[in-house]
């Protein structure tokens, strides 16, 4: 297989872009008669790099030590690299595989003294280009921050002036200021963070909703007091508060640090496991000293605008539900038994032999058909533009038929260990107890739960539990503080509760 390498660094001009790296390959491709496959690196990407900083040329580059490559193509000697280490290590390994490199369309032949020496010395003369001009833009850039000019993206309360220079933005400084004031009189990121957000100030990427970490950024920043950090020293800028107000806001920081006293670590079992039924967001714990907080709620909740509404539950509740329930009584157990005595079924185990049968008759046919049009591409019966949609829905569809052929394999895998599956689990849970230490309790729940969702329904709660096994999801309600199977339901509690309300976002 021929591969066609391109890559395109910041200082490359328009002759050089991808778009004409391709069109080259490929007619490079058609006069060889070769089927290839491209191997683009993208754009704004040095050819200074190593190889383990470059993710397409190493993954080209193992590629080539698997013989999956045969024949190399790039545009010229540069896209390849400009680091001496990596030119030699590239063609050493091109050596052992017995691969062709090609510099548009001549063959670089490795075994020629005076060729192997031509691109030893352009890959140095490379190499030692980018250092200069790397040296050179570090000493650019300080002789600009000394001049007061502004680098890279500006900091929030910044702009600059028609010649580049620093300068203090009106609108912007006025939040900035506002920021360490509120800090310094005790108000914390996350609480000035939803302030913001709620007056619809834009962040300087043009957000609507600020985070905690943006304003920590800014409160720690030195150049709002006028020092300009730059590779570890500090140089003179524009200031937006005073000595003093940003000697007040670091004081609160020590302040409030003093304040929070000792740090409380609460265990949560169900911790990782735990989704909104709603919004399909993490669920989280929420304990306080105090006894004040006691839930598990959704993620949203910790942002205004986002809040998705549903009701969190009682921690202790749930946790001692699912460890009871699944873990201490029968329930896991019997669950697994009737898995098992279901894997014995012949009629099912043929059934998904044959699903997987005609699942990879399907695979092998639409692998066909890609290779065709791929053929028919590159010797130019069709055009480009006429295969490449054909492409992707081909290849979106034995996406999805691997997908299959994956959870079928699974499947059938599970079925043929059933039994010793159903001996292991009756080990581990036969000896369990409600006081088995937390750390134990955490590691057979995760081993065998796979994911709980919970979704509040008027004042009470419906949870899908699913498991690490094929076996249907369980669905429970919790009513008036009992937690009942659909099927336990009482007739009082049926009638009541509206089945049809039980929605759940997968």
């Amino acid at each position: 297989m021929l591969a066609i390498y391109t890559r395109l660094s910041k200082e490359d001009t328009d002759s050089t872009s991808i778009q004409n790296q391709l069109r080259e390959g490929k007619e490079f491709a058609k006069s060889q008669n070769l089927e290839f496959e491209i191997y683009n690196e993208g754009e704004g990407v040095s050819g200074g790099l190593p190889i383990s900083d470059r993710p397409v040329f190493n993954q080209l580059y193992e590629d080539i030590l698997t013989k999956k490559v045969k024949v190399v193509w790039f545009r010229n000697e540069n896209r390849m690299t400009r680091n001496k280490d990596v030119h030699g290590k590239f063609v050493v390994a091109c050596i052992k595989s017995k691969t062709k490199i090609f510099f548009g369309a001549k063959e670089f032949d490795y075994l020629d003294p005076t060729q192997s020496l031509t691109g030893t010395i352009l890959s140095a003369i490379n190499s030692y280009s980018l250092e200069l001009q790397s040296l050179q833009t570090k000493k650019a850039l300080l002789d600009n921050i000394k001049e007061g000019k502004a680098w890279s993206v500006l900091p929030y309360g910044y702009s600059t002036d028609e010649n580049k220079y620093l300068i203090v933005d009106e609108l912007e400084s006025e939040h900035v200021h506002q920021i360490y004031t509120d800090h310094a009189n005790g108000k914390g990121a996350r609480s000035i963070a939803e302030e913001l957000s709620s007056k619809g100030i834009k962040t300087r990427k043009g957000k609507s909703r600020w985070s905690d970490k943006a304003i920590q950024d800014i409160l720690k920043n030195p150049i709002y007091k006028g020092k300009r950090r730059w590779q570890g020293k500090l140089y003179n800028a524009p200031r937006i508060v005073s000595d003093e107000l940003w000697q007040k806001s670091m004081d609160a920081f020590e302040t409030n640090k003093n304040n929070r006293g000792m740090k409380v670590t609460h265990k949560y079992l169900l911790k990782g496991l735990l989704k909104c039924g709603k919004c399909g967001r993490n669920m989280y714990g929420r304990r306080r000293v105090s006894g004040k907080d006691n839930f598990y709620m959704c993620s949203s909740k910790r942002y205004k605008e986002l809040n998705c509404g549903n009701r969190g539950l009682n921690i202790d509740a749930l946790e001692d539900f699912i460890w009871n329930r699944f873990f201490i009584e029968d329930s896991f157990i019997e669950l697994v038994k009737k898995w098992a005595n279901n894997s014995q079924d012949k009629s099912k185990r043929d059934s998904l032999s044959k699903e997987l049968e005609a699942l990879n008759k399907e695979l092998t046919q639409y692998n066909k058909d890609k290779s065709n049009a791929v053929k028919l591409a590159i010797k130019g019966i069709l055009r480009e533009e006429d295969v490449e949609g054909e492409l992707k829905n081909i290849e979106g569809k034995i996406g999805d038929i691997e997908l299959k052929i994956k959870k079928v394999n699974e499947e059938l895998d599970y079925i043929n260990q059933a039994s010793s599956k159903q001996t292991e689990i009756e080990n581990d849970i036969k000896t369990l107890k409600k006081e088995t230490p937390f750390n134990t309790k955490r590691e057979i729940i995760n081993k065998y739960i796979k994911w709980i969702a919970i979704t509040g329904v008027g004042q009470e709660h419906v949870l899908w539990i699913d498991f690490h096994l094929p076996i249907n999801t369980e669905v429970y309600v919790r009513w008036k503080g009992m937690f009942y199977s659909l099927n336990e339901l009482p007739d009082t509690v049926s009638g009541a509760f509206d089945k049809e309300g039980i929605v759940f976002l997968k």
